[in-house]
């Protein structure tokens, strides 16, 4: 957990000189959702429609603030995330949700204008058990 926390802020050191946090306010979210039932799988569109993600990354070890997820509209998710990798040359960096019902990966694409979110979710369907993943793309500012 020490040996995390050191990466983690070595690596907020590197990418942000002047600034001490950084929020990625994510919308249009789009994806689709595929789920195993009765021995078949199947996909279709998802229902993040109307969601607000943003995506919250402190640089500063002064703030000790919590990175979160934070969304708002029809889905409502408010939950911290570590940091996983981060890839300077494509311009991406990772971070992971695990909740006792569902796994989620952000991925951060920052070089791309606008920036964008990639958003995995891997779970069972509430009240089914039917083992669902999701997968999304959003626009950041």
């Amino acid at each position: 957990k020490i040996f995390l926390s050191i990466v983690t802020v070595l690596f907020f050191s590197s990418i942000s000189n002047s600034v001490s946090a950084k929020s990625y306010v994510c919308t249009n979210i789009q994806g689709i959702s595929t789920k195993f039932v009765k021995g078949q799988i199947s996909s279709g569109k998802d229902g993040f429609a109307g969601t607000t993600i943003t995506i919250n990354v402190d640089t500063s070890e002064k703030e000790k603030k919590q990175q979160s997820a934070i969304g708002t509209g029809n889905n409502k998710i408010n939950e911290p995330i570590m940091f996983l990798n981060m890839e300077k040359n494509d311009g991406w960096m990772s971070f992971l949700a695990i909740r006792k019902s569902v796994i989620r990966t952000y991925t951060i694409h920052f070089k791309k204008q606008p920036p964008l979110l990639g958003f995995t979710e891997s779970q069972t369907q509430l009240f089914t058990g039917v083992p669902q993943i999701r997968s999304y793309f959003a626009q950041c500012r």
